[in-house]
Parts: structure tokens; sequence; C-alpha cells
């Protein structure tokens, strides 16, 4: 699993999470999702499977987080592409430890804990 760190400022810490993003106008989550992990991690993603969507904070705000699966081959990679305000580091990690992260909560991230969850109940067996 690719995972992300980054500093963000809602929570005023360095936040561990799966590379995710923002939809460009006229883009949906199938065409973001490989856009996004090559401009943050620089990994090419193959074999989009979309798992669900979630609302984080529907008490708040509309927003919608669409969940894609991608596998990569992590010898191929292209350059990445931050934005000015954007500090993100990349690495590797096997999925045990990621689900560990998300257990003992050092992984706080709404969409990360729901794609994780998800895997765990519906994916990791197919």
């Amino acid at each position: 699993m690719v995972v992300n760190s980054e500093y963000r400022a809602g929570v005023n810490q360095e936040s561990i999470a799966l590379p995710a993003g923002l939809l460009n106008e006229n883009e949906d989550a199938l065409t973001a999702a490989p856009r996004e992990l090559s401009e943050e991690t620089g990994y090419v993603a193959r074999d989009l499977k979309v798992l669900t969507t979630v609302a984080s904070s529907e008490g708040f705000t509309d927003e919608r987080v669409t969940l894609v699966l991608a596998h990569i081959d992590a010898t191929e990679r292209v350059a990445t592409h931050f934005d000015a305000d954007e500090f993100v580091n990349s690495q590797l990690v096997p999925f045990s430890e990621l689900v560990t992260l998300v257990k003992n909560g050092t992984v706080q991230s709404a969409q990360t804990v729901a794609a994780v969850g998800y895997y765990l109940a519906f994916c990791q067996n197919d």
C-alpha cells in the first residue's frame, strides 16, 4: 500500500493517509484517482475499481468521497507534481502494517479508515 504523510492544518499535525485528492471539473473518480496517485506519489495506477462512496461529515458538508482500489507496480514510477503548498512524503507499507496503524489510532483519516475497513470486510478474499 502507498501511504502519504503530510502536515494538515485542520488537525495541526502530520497526518498519515492513503493518497487522495479532489476531482477536477468534469472529472469522475476513476479519472481522478490515477491522476492524484501519480501526482502525489509517482506511482501509476492499474486495474482501478470503485469500492464505495462515503460521507465523512454529513452534518457539516455534502462532500462525498469515492474510495477507489488500484494496483501498482512498485518499479513503475513517473514524476510527481505537487501543488505549491503541498509537501507529501510517500512510502510503501505492507497492508498488514496499515491495518495495525488504523487499529492503534495512528491513522485517523476517515477515508483511510473506511477504505481499510471496506477492503477487509468485502474485498480481501476476492
